[in-house]
Parts: C-alpha cells; sequence; structure tokens
C-alpha cells in the first residue's frame, strides 16, 4: 500500500511539474482587517485597522481557463475600538498556508490583459498578537486571550497583464472571512474579516 501511495505522489508531482503554464507568483499588499465581534447574544461593533499582505504562490494551470494556486503568506490583522473613552487596538501577524482555485472570466492565454475570480481557503497560525487598553500593551499569546489557529476563507479577483512571454504582472483584491471563533472567553465570539489590495509579480517557469 505505502509503495502504490509513494508512486501516485510521485506520478502526480511529475504531471504538475510538467505543465506548460507554470508560474512563480510573488506578492504585496495592504489590509484593511475588523473583527466582528458578538458579547453573549449583542453584536458590538470595531472599527477597521490596517496592515500589510506579503505572498508566495505557485500558480498551476489544470484546464484551458481553470488554474490552482497553493501559497504562503504573512499578513496583519486586527481592529480598533473604544470603551468608556478609552481606545482599545488589536494588532494581530499571521502566517498562513493555504491555496486558491481561479477561473479566468476576460482573455485568452495569447491576451496581454486576463481576469479571473475564484475562492482562497488557508490554516493560519497567530505568530504575534498585541492589545492595547489606552497606554497599557498586553502579549495576547502570553495572556492566552485567543485561539493560535484561524481559518481563512476569500473571495479573489485577479487581473494579470502580460509584460513578456515570461513575465506577468498582477493585481488583487480579497475579500476576506474568518470561518472560526478566535476568542477563548467563552461568552464572546470573534471572527477576522478584511479586505486586502495587492500587486505582484509573476515569472514562468
Amino acid at each position: 500500500m505505502k509503495a502504490i501511495l509513494l508512486t501516485l505522489l510521485i506520478f502526480g508531482s511529475l504531471q504538475i511539474f510538467s505543465q506548460k503554464d507554470l508560474r512563480l507568483n510573488l506578492f504585496y499588499g495592504k489590509n484593511a482587517t475588523n473583527f466582528i465581534f458578538k458579547d453573549g447574544l449583542i453584536n458590538k461593533s470595531t472599527k477597521y485597522a490596517f496592515g500589510e499582505f506579503y505572498g508566495l504562490s505557485l500558480g498551476i494551470k489544470v484546464a484551458p481557463k481553470q488554474s490552482f494556486r497553493p501559497e504562503i503568506n504573512f499578513y496583519q490583522a486586527g481592529a480598533n475600538s473604544t470603551f468608556n473613552g478609552v481606545p482599545l487596538n488589536w494588532k494581530l501577524d499571521y502566517v498562513g498556508v493555504g491555496s486558491a482555485y481561479l477561473v479566468k472570466i476576460v482573455g485568452k492565454d495569447s491576451a496581454k490583459f486576463n481576469l479571473s475570480t475564484g475562492a482562497f481557503f488557508s490554516l493560519d497560525y497567530l505568530l504575534k498578537g498585541k492589545q492595547a487598553i489606552g497606554i497599557n500593551n498586553y502579549n495576547i499569546i502570553r495572556e492566552n486571550s485567543l485561539e493560535r489557529y484561524n481559518i481563512t476563507s476569500a473571495f479573489l479577483l485577479n487581473g494579470t497583464y502580460k509584460v513578456t512571454e515570461s513575465l506577468f504582472l498582477n493585481f488583487e483584491y480579497r475579500f476576506n472571512f474568518g470561518l472560526n471563533n478566535i476568542e477563548k472567553d467563552q461568552n464572546e465570539k470573534t471572527r477576522n474579516i478584511g479586505n486586502t489590495g495587492a500587486i505582484g509579480i509573476s515569472f514562468k517557469l
């Protein structure tokens, strides 16, 4: 059984890396993130915070208008609020591993510009977190106040401009929505939500 699984894994890897259109993608962008926060049965509003996004992915063409894109990324999330006139803010640094499935909706392979849409899912790990209440700062990991893992889903819209046959520019928008409750307090529920705008460069391998 192990030999069969190893053979299938090697065969699948060879099939992937034998694709004619295999691209290495580098992305940099900005995030506007917030929380969906509920204390008991009451929804409480928070304001958007801003951070950065970095991504490294491999674009694999699986059909004439479809591609699969495994990705490693780093991003900053969080939110702002006030309580009794005291400012509160959260800053969360995540590293994530995920994949996107994209479908081309505008343009052909030979066209200068293509537009694709799709879905993205990733499992993210909290590297560092800080909560500031007024002038006091608290280490979220040390305080053990939030879960270390975040499951992210996203809607993608990607535009690609062909500079040469092997060099491409990318423009991407993501609407991100956390699927799991990251709050450890049983009386509260918190999910990450946000928007990402990114630019990137791709190299055909």
